[in-house]
């Protein structure tokens, strides 16, 4: 297991903060601020890259993100964590909100697949939408670690029509209901 700060290094990691606030963020990272739409992050999901999503902050999508490349890449939190529940599910982990019709995941693999991927520290909700995270096929190496969601019909995991080549796929210490709230 290699250190994320020394893989992650620098450039190589993307601060996203919904205002102007940064604290906690790794030194040397990137930083942007005032970002709302999710999907406006897509460029940012790349392999060799981390990005964090400030703890606390708000965001939406009516588009499902499909990394360009496999990883290794990750997507999390920074910030201070409050309230962790048994699991280490921070009460103010930064929310992603998908809106709009029932298409696909917020993070869906449908052509490409997921390859040495890692989604961690997130609450991910909707009200209309099949899947959170998932995949038509080629699910490698992924990591789904502490994440919360709500609202989903499949909230984490991959299509039910087609499997061939999903392999070495870890959820753990996540909290998915079918709760809308």
């Amino acid at each position: 297991v290699d250190d994320p700060a020394v893989v992650y290094a620098g450039a190589k990691t993307t601060c996203v903060s919904t205002g102007s606030s940064f604290d906690g963020c790794p030194a040397g990272a990137k930083q942007l601020s005032g970002l709302t739409d999710f999907a406006a992050l897509a460029s940012s999901l790349v392999a060799g890259q981390r990005v964090l999503l400030r703890r606390g902050d708000q965001w939406t999508t009516s588009a499902s993100l499909e990394p360009a490349s496999g990883g290794p890449m990750t997507v999390g939190a920074f910030g201070s964590c409050q309230s962790p529940d048994a699991r280490g599910i921070c009460a103010n982990a930064p929310l992603i909100t998908a809106t709009g019709g029932v298409g696909p995941a917020i993070f869906e693999t449908a052509h490409q697949g997921f390859s040495d991927i890692r989604f961690m520290d997130l609450e991910l909700r909707s009200t209309t939408r099949y899947g959170a995270i998932g995949g038509v096929y080629r699910m490698r190496d992924v990591l789904l670690l502490r994440i919360k969601t709500r609202g989903w019909d499949t909230p984490l995991g991959n299509s039910h029509w087609e499997h061939r080549g999903h392999d070495q796929i870890s959820i753990v210490e996540c909290d998915a209901a079918e709760s809308k709230s």
